[in-house]
């Protein structure tokens, strides 16, 4: 496992505040062991959207992934039921196996010629000398078309490495996977982390360099800049590491959007026209105070001191809300998508006057203006007054359903919900770029929600503090466990 900030000016002191080599120690399976078993047969792409849904009990023995595939023509909205995740068996270094599992995250690869599904995971980590696996750290490993496993191949953490970690505030510090570009393929990740100077958690944005993507280059992430923070917390000369870094920030220096929020883990996603890398911004939305706030990174390019490649600009936070010119009530839940290749869609739930209701807009680029933000609920015939169950939200881009192949200007938008009056289930609408009937009386765009049925493994799961803190949708070019 490697982790490095090699594209950064903190490329070596930085290492500490990743606390992922010399701070942890790893709870198997997510580290170590071997890759996976694999075979001679080449997986065949079969675009599909995929839902993992991370569940916790009061027992932290068993916080679990699990997983529904839209593969299905028997029911309306063509998931299959939630199951355990799995892989093939003895892939020993997958969280696979359903040990502790705080968060996850997949993305699929999209390289030309090697296409990997690329999967992070916040787990369990042992403090400092201790083996008490009260802290957290997280994982990167990959899967290739020959269904093989890689073993972690990357690791950090936004503990300081003595704290305990609160499972919720952990999975929310997993690694946000942010594939762009179509002939040359990149991809990109908001992870937890710590600032520069270690004082507090912050969201950092990394490149992702998996497997083969390079024979002649270590799989790794490579550290790029504090979103949140930018240079403000520079240490010069910082030899923490052993070796002294640089007397002073890279040129043109950087700061993060300020208040309200200048630590912990914030949502993103990443826009970019084809393979042109001066449309590329990177978008933040966080929930402060029920209030929605928006800022976006962009100008990528090169710095100096040393030479590297990043984001040179940063919007303030702006209030979502205000710039809608929209009183929503007190916002509950947000999930942020590249809808476009050059837009972003928001989502999130509000809560006014006793009820709840599910509002989209969308931001477009260049420029910044924002479509009126629609009530989903109602436009979708669900819930025409709104709801009085408050339920989260979660958003990701997928093919649509039979597609033979997967391209981000003709997919659609995938909304996942769970809360409500039994917290162990799932809605989802599906959003469409062009208006379609969906039953008598409901023409448009949005879906009715559709059910799918139960997250939990059993019906004893009530009994033991069940719940659902966090989901993630996401497209896949074949199942987790290699099947057709």
């Amino acid at each position: 496992m490697v982790l490095e900030r090699a594209t950064c000016w903190k490329s070596v002191g930085l290492l500490v505040a990743g606390l992922a080599m010399s701070a942890f120690q790893c709870r198997c399976p997510p580290c170590g062991g071997s890759g996976g078993s694999g075979g001679t047969t080449t997986l065949a792409i079969a675009p599909r959207c995929t839902i993992l849904a991370n569940t916790l009990r009061d027992s932290t023995q068993s916080d679990r992934v699990r997983v529904a595939e839209r593969t299905t023509t028997t029911t309306p909205h063509g998931f299959t039921a939630f199951r355990s995740l799995t892989v093939p068996q003895n892939v020993t270094a997958s969280i696979a196996t359903n040990a502790n599992v705080y968060g996850i995250s997949e993305a699929w690869f999209r390289n030309p010629s090697s296409p990997v599904v690329v999967r992070a995971v916040v787990a369990p980590a042992s403090r400092p000398g201790t083996t008490d696996l009260m802290s957290s750290a997280w994982f990167i490993q990959s899967q290739d078309q020959m269904n093989v496993f890689a073993p972690p191949w990357a690791t950090g953490s936004a503990n300081r490495g003595n704290e305990v970690a609160d499972r919720d505030t952990a999975g929310l510090t997993v690694p946000q996977l942010m594939p762009v570009g179509e002939a040359t393929t990149q991809m990109f990740a908001c992870a937890g982390s710590r600032t520069t100077n270690l004082a507090q958690p912050t969201t950092w944005f990394v490149e992702v360099f998996p497997p083969p993507m390079a024979p002649s280059r270590t799989s790794r992430v490579g550290f790029i800049q504090d979103v949140l923070n930018g240079d403000d917390y520079f240490i010069p000369n910082d030899n923490s590491s052993g070796l002294v870094g640089p007397s002073a920030p890279p040129s043109p220096t950087i700061s993060g959007p300020g208040n309200p929020v200048r630590s912990g883990a914030v949502r993103c996603a990443m826009t970019q026209a084809a393979d042109n890398v001066a449309t590329r911004e990177l978008h933040l939305l966080t929930v402060n105070g029920g209030r929605l706030y928006h800022s976006m990174l962009g100008n990528f390019g090169p710095v100096t001191n040393p030479s590297f490649n990043r984001f040179r600009s940063v919007s303030p936070w702006a209030d979502v809300t205000q710039a809608l010119g929209v009183n929503f009530g007190t916002i509950t839940s947000a999930a942020i998508v590249a809808s476009r290749p050059t837009a972003i869609s928001i989502f999130f739930v509000a809560q006014s006057g006793g009820r709840y209701r599910l509002w989209h807009t969308v931001r477009f680029s260049p420029g910044g203006s924002w479509r009126p933000a629609d009530e989903v609920w109602r436009l979708s015939g669900d819930a025409p007054t709104g709801n009085v169950y408050e339920y989260q939200v979660a958003a990701g881009l997928c093919p649509a359903p039979g597609a033979a192949t997967f391209s981000p200007a003709t997919s659609e938008v995938v909304v996942a919900q769970w809360g409500g009056p039994n917290r162990f289930e799932l809605l989802v609408h599906r959003v469409v770029s062009t208006p379609q009937q969906w039953r008598p009386g409901v023409t448009g765009i949005y879906s009715p929600w559709m059910h799918l049925g139960s997250v939990s493994n059993s019906s004893q799961d009530a009994q033991r503090n069940f719940r659902v803190p966090h989901v993630a949708v996401t497209a896949r070019p074949w199942a987790d466990d290699g099947r057709p």
